[in-house]
Parts: structure tokens; C-alpha cells; sequence
């Protein structure tokens, strides 16, 4: 009986000790997935299946941000329910706004592999990082459009033209997002298989946490702040 008392109390994210948790940043994020780690788990393998028909990533993503966006900005209250919620209503409507980041990835990932036909080693170079560029950028739009549509119930073309806006002008953010994930893949491939028990466990979850931990701060700043101080002049 003690042993699962532990584990609900893991699960649930339970602290025998009260502190003040950090408010923002990759700090709380941290800080929410050692509290949470069963619900990070539950939410991963949650993801993995929906994503099996492959049309159902976007509406997928969309729900896991929703999920987590709720963790980062409130700590409580969130539940499974969050995901699915936004994974029916996201379904069908989400997939044309990522269609164009979608393209741009696989245009990337083409270039890429093109680069091996080149007999010149120069010509090789250069292909092969253009297409590594491109599939940077359409990675970053990406996860950009992920969190705004768990953040915002808008239209995909404002949706859109939001992520390319913040895509363009948050490089602070895109530079975090890509040395995090730059060094995410690098230790996941250093030390595979055994790192595919990890990702099996946490690997879409925790960097989508991440993802929503840089993201917060430029949202928040860009658009909720400015929209409060207005509605709070009128």
C-alpha cells in the first residue's frame, strides 16, 4: 500500500516540502517535468498513438501544446481532457495551416539528401546545408504554429501570419529553440538505442515543454501584454 501511495504521489506531481517554483523560462519548465514526470510520461505515449494515421500530427501537436501550455502558464488544472478537446476540434481545421511548414520541412530534408549525388565536394556542401537551413526554418514554423494554436482559437490564415511574424522577428527565441534542440538530438543520437527507452518515455513531450517555455515569454510580450493595456484603456 505505501508503495502506491509513492508512485500516485509521483504521479500527481505531490512535495512534501512548499517552495516558491520558478515563474518562467527553461527553469520551470525543468521544474514542472521533475514534478509531473508520470503526467509528461502519460502525455508522450498519448501522442505517439494519435499520430499513428499520420494526417492527425498537426491536430496531435496542437493538443499536447494545449496540454502543456496550460502546465506552464497555470501549474494546475490541466488534464487529459485539455488534449483531447483540442485534438477534435483541431482534426481537420489545423492541417492547412501546416501544410506550409510541413513542405518546407520535406524541401529541406530533400535538398539534404540530394547533396550525396554531387560528385563535388563543394557543390555537396552547399546543397547540403541550404537544405539543412530550410529544414531549420520549417522545423521552427513548425513549432511556432504549434503553441499558437493551442494558445489562440484564430483563423489559419491569422495564425499563420503570426508565426511567420514571430518567426521573423523573435531570432532570440529561434536561437534557444534551436540550440536546445540542436543539443537534444545530439545527445538522443550519441547514445542510441538506449536513448530510445528516454524517448519512448519523454521524447515528444519534454521538448515540446521546452518549446512552450521560450515561446511563453514572446507571446506574452508581443501580443497578451500589449492587448491587456489596451483593453484596459478602453
Amino acid at each position: 500500500m505505501k508503495i502506491l501511495n509513492r508512485f500516485m504521489k509521483w504521479y500527481w506531481g505531490d512535495n512534501d516540502t512548499e517552495k516558491e517554483p520558478p515563474r518562467e523560462g527553461l527553469k520551470r519548465a525543468l521544474f514542472l517535468f521533475i514534478n509531473f514526470p508520470g503526467k509528461m510520461m502519460l502525455l508522450n505515449l498519448i501522442f505517439i498513438i494519435s499520430c499513428i494515421p499520420i494526417f492527425t500530427v498537426p491536430a496531435a501537436v496542437s493538443g499536447m501544446q494545449r496540454y502543456l501550455i496550460r502546465m506552464f502558464r497555470d501549474g494546475y488544472g490541466f488534464s487529459v481532457s485539455d488534449y483531447f478537446k483540442e485534438f477534435r476540434q483541431s482534426l481537420f481545421r489545423r492541417i492547412p495551416a501546416f501544410i506550409p511548414a510541413t513542405g518546407i520541412v520535406f524541401y529541406g530534408y530533400y535538398l539534404m539528401s540530394l547533396s550525396g549525388n554531387f560528385s563535388d565536394g563543394v557543390i555537396e556542401a552547399w546543397v547540403f546545408g541550404t537544405g539543412f537551413a530550410v529544414l531549420t526554418v520549417g522545423s521552427l514554423l513548425f513549432t511556432w504554429l504549434g503553441v499558437l494554436s493551442a494558445m489562440f482559437d484564430i483563423r489559419n490564415s491569422s495564425l499563420l501570419k503570426n508565426a511567420l511574424i514571430l518567426l521573423i522577428t523573435e531570432w532570440k527565441t529561434n536561437g534557444k529553440l534551436f540550440a536546445f534542440y540542436s543539443m537534444y538530438f545530439f545527445l538522443m543520437g550519441s547514445f542510441f538505442p538506449y536513448s530510445m527507452f528516454v524517448f519512448a518515455a519523454f521524447g515528444f513531450s519534454f521538448p515540446a515543454l521546452v518549446s512552450c517555455a521560450f515561446i511563453n515569454s514572446s507571446v506574452q510580450r508581443r501580443i497578451l501584454t500589449p492587448f491587456e493595456e489596451k483593453e484596459v484603456q478602453i
